[in-house]
């Protein structure tokens, strides 16, 4: 088993270029199910992938759901890990299992549950409130706008360097951790502060570190030091504008980001109910992603994000 799993994670890496996160996923549910079956008297580094049958599936899921109580949506995650594994071992001429000890084997029910979300009122306090608190306004104010207006993800938002915005066309070029590149409509408030910010704090900021202050190339976002600024930053100062703006529900920066997403596609105040989601079979805020050349719309819901 150990021998397969490596295979198989060199496989992901290699042929189908997953990112470090989705490879320590794999890693990690395959590694716990080698656990359970060495609580069951059958050591993974011995055992062969064919030894592995239906009933050691079942009994794992079940162990999974009963012994660890893991959510329906966790032990759905860990039979997808599985099914992949085994698909890899039957296709792959290395392995050819004989079976796939997965099939035929459902996938739990899971009850989907709507995100916390903020309000548009919620999130306007957050950004009035970083603007309040930072020594840099502009710089943390853009920062959340981006996270909140674009769709952005924060480690795309800290990757982010300064030929990745063209303002003069509103679009920002985004960068995730698997170099997939994407770009995304700029909303006018948004291109607005950050014109306030390349003029006016990023060449102080610049200004601390090795690069001239006008250099074309570097990071969009700089910390004090005049280095890039980092997720676990961006990560504070929100954490710290939502405790200001009095917002007691411990939402994150992926709840901001959802958020707005709804608000923008719903174009009303408040997000709609979990339950108007699934039509055509995907949720608003995934049409959204998927209409690449929409222009993102100016805040609603009378929320002030100036």
């Amino acid at each position: 088993m150990v021998e397969a799993i490596t295979d198989f994670l060199i496989h992901l890496r290699l042929e189908r270029a997953s990112s470090p996160n989705t490879l320590r996923a794999y890693r990690r549910d395959l590694h716990s199910f080698c656990r359970f079956l060495s609580e069951r008297g059958a050591d993974p580094h011995v055992t062969p992938p064919d030894a592995i049958m239906r009933p050691d599936v079942r009994a794992y899921l079940a162990h999974l759901s009963c012994g660890r109580a893991l959510r329906s949506s966790s032990v759905s995650r860990h039979l997808a890990c599985l099914r992949s594994f085994f698909r890899f071992l039957n296709q792959d001429p290395a392995w050819r299992l004989a079976h796939d000890p997965t099939a035929g084997i459902p996938h739990p029910r899971v009850v989907r549950e709507g995100p916390p979300l903020l309000s548009a009122l919620e999130v306007g306090r957050i950004l009035a409130a970083c603007e309040r608190l930072s020594p840099y306004p502009l710089r943390d104010l853009c920062a959340l706008r981006l996270l909140a207006q674009t769709d952005c993800r924060v480690s795309e938002l800290v990757r982010m360097e300064l030929h990745d915005v063209a303002l003069d066309r509103r679009v920002a070029t985004l960068r995730g951790a698997d170099d997939r590149v994407r770009r995304v409509p700029i909303p006018p408030s948004t291109e607005a502060c950050l014109r306030r910010y390349l003029q006016v704090e990023r060449p102080q900021l610049a200004a601390a570190g090795p690069l001239p202050h006008d250099a074309p190339h570097g990071q969009l976002f700089l910390n004090a030091q005049g280095a890039g600024l980092s997720a676990s930053s961006v990560e504070r100062l929100f954490r710290r504008a939502r405790i200001e703006a009095g917002i007691a529900m411990p939402a994150s920066l992926h709840t901001l980001r959802q958020s707005w997403l709804t608000f923008l596609v719903a174009g009303e105040s408040a997000p709609p109910h979990p339950r108007t989601w699934a039509v055509n079979g995907s949720s608003p805020v995934t049409r959204f992603r998927r209409d690449a050349s929409r222009r993102v719309a100016e805040p609603v819901g009378g929320a002030s994000l100036v």
